[in-house]
């Protein structure tokens, strides 16, 4: 057969056709197998897409809008909120702007080569709590683990407060070391303390260069003392001082009820 031209219908039927110049078609061009495709308006692929020699060899998006793709996928941008997303595999780095949520644990398994960890506003300072260290603006090389630890620091650094509410207040005072519940938990401006032990120098605002050791030590030391230079050791050790100042008490409840004497010392 050769080259029918059906006048009623318009329709052209020719077992072959060569063209030298270009073939422009108004309708829709049905065909299989067809080489290559160069079209400027909307292809429909009623059986899917396949590129290779078969599915997903290369690439293949289905008709059910799935895509599979044996190489790498690179785009310019990726939208979605990602709730689909299964099989990630692992990457060297992860990083966000914003919030991230892990509902399963966190497992580190190389040893942190820097020697810090930096989990907060810098890798110099450690955040590990709910608003632990949430305040910070220019503090360095604090350690704040546990819910409100070190909350209202700013500018304070060099301190280590590891238990909830431990140095809660503290907002510019440095090199304190605050370790139990409530550890130092009103401390806003002093410097140089040790308090271990829960509730230990709880009301402690601004005392200098203290030592408290034991469950409520120096619980009830006053605001605006300043250099105080206590050393109390043992549960209750200096509970009820006040205004005492450079007393050392060593052992339960040791001068538990003393408030304003000086230069004691209990064993």
């Amino acid at each position: 057969m050769g080259v029918q031209i059906q006048g009623d219908t318009g329709n052209v039927i020719a077992t072959k056709g060569t063209f030298s110049g270009d073939v422009g078609i108004a309708g829709t061009l049905t065909y299989e197998d067809v080489t290559n495709i160069d079209s400027v308006g909307l292809v429909t692929a009623r059986q899917g897409i396949e590129v290779g020699t078969g599915v997903g060899v290369a690439a293949s998006i289905s008709v059910d809008g799935n895509a599979e793709f044996a190489g790498i996928v690179t785009a310019t941008q990726f939208v979605g909120n990602g709730a689909n997303l299964t099989g990630v595999a692992s990457t060297e780095n992860i990083r966000t702007n914003t919030n991230a949520t892990f509902l399963q644990n966190i497992n580190v398994g190389v040893a942190i080569t820097a020697g810090k960890l930096g989990i907060g506003f810098t890798d110099a300072n450690v955040k590990v709590g709910n608003t632990a260290l949430d305040s910070l603006t220019t503090g360095t090389n604090n350690t704040a683990v546990g819910h409100n630890a070190l909350t209202a620091n700013t500018t304070g650094s060099t301190n280590v407060a590891v238990g909830d509410q431990a140095l809660e207040a503290n907002t510019t005072a440095s090199n304190n070391t605050a370790i139990g519940t409530q550890a130092l938990e009103a401390n806003t401006t002093g410097d140089l303390n040790v308090a271990v032990g829960s509730g230990s120098m709880v009301a402690s605002t601004n005392a200098d260069r203290n030592v408290a050791v034991g469950s409520n030590t120096l619980q009830n030391i006053a605001a605006d003392l300043g250099d105080t230079h206590h050393t109390c050791i043992g549960f209750a050790a200096g509970q009820n001082i006040t205004t005492g100042t450079q007393n050392t008490a060593i052992g339960l409840n040791s001068l538990k009820v003393n408030t304003t004497g000086t230069l004691n010392t209990a064993i």
